[in-house]
């Protein structure tokens, strides 16, 4: 049936439950609806292909509602006029070819494929869609068998939905622009897409780009793609099942929040050469609870490329391994783990999750800084009451939280060492004596067979350091608080502090408070004990 080639017509056409055994071909035809309709033809069966292309245009609704299609729907170069309704209603429409709003495809109004099925593919390239503020798109539960390819100049003005589709190839929207402010720009929530999602190489979306919910069988690449939307989600793909890799990365550019909460990844998350706007105050990265098999990122070069500090939310997120491009020194590290820090939020976890799959590679060390950075992030931003606050701190000064136990030890060798110079001064000076006076003289009598230990300053030091050995001496040789003039007036400025030995006895007291604490710490710090307890 051929309705073509100059075709016009004022009123409506109407084919409604009709049957064509070829083609039924409207090329150049011009259908002007009376009331809105310009082709009634819902219910209809055809055998081949309907023609709806090359010049063809329709002021008022074209009605397909369960049309059964043998061949193809093949509209481009179309042309549908119904500004504020319907263009193109094609509900539960069964096409067995595929559906072409392509190559030069313009409307004003909606489509909508709600539940169509294709046997083929929805090809809408370089079409043009435009209905403001509604849905400019709307294919919602649509199976397709093929890809749904919105690519290579589509543009869309108004809401592109496919909730729920099925598609059985990739959803391509390479070069594709979607534009709805203040709305969903792009909207394929609990879909399920056999392939990939392609919003790449200069696919720009202004609005909510979302897939929460969908599985995906191959990767999403985002690489190239341009997501806009400042004052709130940009890319929302919440709880979102990925077979193969998310790609955020190769100039990727977001101003918005980029939400992959629970987001479940079977390979790699790609982050590297991600731009984001700074200055936006909605401008987010939320990973929390999502998992990956590997993160991939590349050490930022300036604020742009990553959030500003409370704008990054990791908790919870996991990965087995970090890619071999991606930087594994610590301190920039730390600075990558900063930004999830807001005013009192606080999570351990990321730290951890990253001091392991250091660990596991390989990097030691780094994993051990990593561990350090989280008791130091505890003390900035967590909510630590001041007893708690004071001992992070003294830990992190003593011992690095357990992790580098051997500062205690060398702390410990200044101490008795400084120790040792003290008391050697303090002994020649006069301000230290035996503490059994009445046996000290008795064995320093002329005639007497009875000895005393003799006063060896560093195992002086030893002895009044350590807690729990006895060496003989600190026992025997006690500092005096006042002993009058010393027998040289002409002493250094040290001996002069200690005049009356009272400073020299507070630094013996002092010592060995110092000995019980450092040598706890030490031990504590080598058993672990401290890691387990903070």
């Amino acid at each position: 049936m051929w309705l073509r080639n100059g075709f016009h017509v004022t009123g409506r056409v109407s084919l409604l439950g009709a049957t064509i055994g070829g083609n039924l071909g409207c090329d150049q035809g011009y259908f002007e609806g009376a009331g809105g309709e310009s082709v009634l033809a819902s219910n209809i069966e055809v055998s081949g292909d309907v023609l709806l292309r090359r010049g063809f245009r329709a002021v008022g609704n074209v009605w397909l509602n369960g049309a059964k299609i043998g061949g193809d729907l093949n509209c481009y170069q179309g042309q549908f006029e119904n500004a504020g309704g319907d263009a193109i209603v094609a509900q539960s429409i069964a096409v067995k070819g595929a559906v072409f709003l392509c190559q030069g495809f313009y409307t004003t109004g909606r489509v909508s494929l709600l539940g169509a099925k294709i046997g083929s593919v929805l090809d809408c390239g370089q079409g043009r869609f435009e209905n403001p503020d509604s849905d400019a798109l709307f294919a919602e539960g649509v199976e397709v068998r093929g890809g749904v390819l919105l690519r290579h100049g589509f543009y869309a003005v108004g809401r592109v939905s496919l909730l729920g589709a099925t598609i059985g190839g990739n959803l391509e929207c390479g070069q594709g622009r979607f534009e709805n402010v203040g709305g969903d720009a792009l909207l394929v929530d609990n879909s399920e897409i056999k392939g990939s999602v392609l919003l790449r190489n200069g696919f720009f979306a202004k609005g909510v780009v979302s897939l929460g919910g969908a599985t995906i069988g191959g990767n999403l690449d985002c690489h190239q793609g341009r997501f806009e939307n400042a004052d709130g989600f940009a890319l929302f793909v919440d709880s979102v099942a990925v077979g193969g890799a998310v790609f955020l990365s190769k100039n990727f550019y977001a101003h918005g929040r980029i939400f992959l909460q629970d987001a479940q990844i079977a390979d790699g998350l790609y982050l590297d050469s991600a731009m984001l706007a700074p200055d936006s105050p909605t401008t987010e990265v939320d990973l929390r609870f999502a998992r990956a098999l590997t993160l991939a990122d590349s050490q930022v070069k300036s604020r742009s490329q990553w959030p500003q500090p409370g704008k990054l939310r990791i908790e919870g997120f996991t990965y087995e391994k970090l890619s071999p491009d991606s930087p594994t020194d610590s301190q920039y590290r730390l600075r990558w783990l900063q930004p999830q820090h807001g005013k009192g939020r606080f999570s351990p976890q990321p730290y951890t999750q990253l001091a392991r799959v250091l660990q596991a590679s390989g990097h030691e060390q780094e994993a051990t800084e990593i561990l350090i950075g989280k008791q130091e992030a505890a003390r900035q931003y967590g909510n630590l009451s001041r007893f708690k606050w004071f001992w992070n701190w003294f830990l992190g000064k003593t011992i690095a939280h357990g992790y580098k136990p051997t500062r205690a030890l060398f702390m410990s060798l200044a101490v008795i060492i400084f120790g040792t110079g003290l008391f050697h001064i303090g002994y020649r000076d006069g301000w230290i004596e035996a503490s059994d006076l009445e046996a000290y003289t008795i064995a320093t009598a002329e005639d007497s067979s009875l000895t005393y230990p003799e006063f060896f300053p560093l195992t002086y030091s030893l002895d009044v350091f350590l807690p729990v050995i006895d060496l003989h001496q600190a026992s025997y040789w006690i500092p005096k608080a006042s002993l009058g003039e010393p027998v040289d007036k002409s002493i250094d400025c040290l001996s002069t502090g200690i005049r009356d030995g009272g400073v020299l006895l507070a630094y013996f007291w002092l010592q060995i408070m110092l000995g019980w604490v450092l040598t706890s710490l030490w031990v504590a710090g080598f058993t672990g004990l401290v890691r387990r307890l903070e």
